[in-house]
């Protein structure tokens, strides 16, 4: 029902195919470092409940000699409740649960757009930018 709303309709019309789903994250869990290939550009992120989820993008702060890197520099996601943000799957990201219920977002899954031209598109909108 919600994906054939009038709200993604005309989001739509912005950044082209738009779905929605719910992701939930169990109770003091890590969801792994990735980054999302083949399925979306970007995300719209709108966290439901409260919880001690973060999300974490992460760059290499150097290489050693195996082209491995043991240490990372960390930007925080940064959510607000209830509001959305456009989250850049393309970069490696994580998600950590810390509390003891479950976490619960809304993602819309941009499949055309990237993050960038997503991020233009919705520019009118008040949408943080991750």
């Amino acid at each position: 029902m919600f994906n054939s709303s009038n709200f993604i309709k005309s989001l739509k019309e912005r950044i082209g195919d738009v779905s929605a789903l719910w992701i939930k994250n169990p109770p003091n869990s890590l969801y792994d470092w990735h980054i999302d290939k083949n399925v979306r550009q970007c995300s719209i992120n709108f966290p439901i409940n409260e919880t001690g989820g973060r999300a974490f993008y992460r760059s290499k702060l150097y290489d050693d000699v195996d082209n491995k890197s043991l240490y990372y520099t960390l930007d925080e996601v940064r959510y607000i409740l209830y509001k959305p943000t456009i989250l850049n799957v393309k970069r490696e990201h994580c998600v950590m649960n810390t509390s003891s219920q479950e976490r619960i977002i809304l993602s819309l899954c941009v499949k055309e757009s990237s993050y960038e031209e997503t991020v233009a598109a919705l520019k009118d909108f008040e949408i943080s930018e991750y």
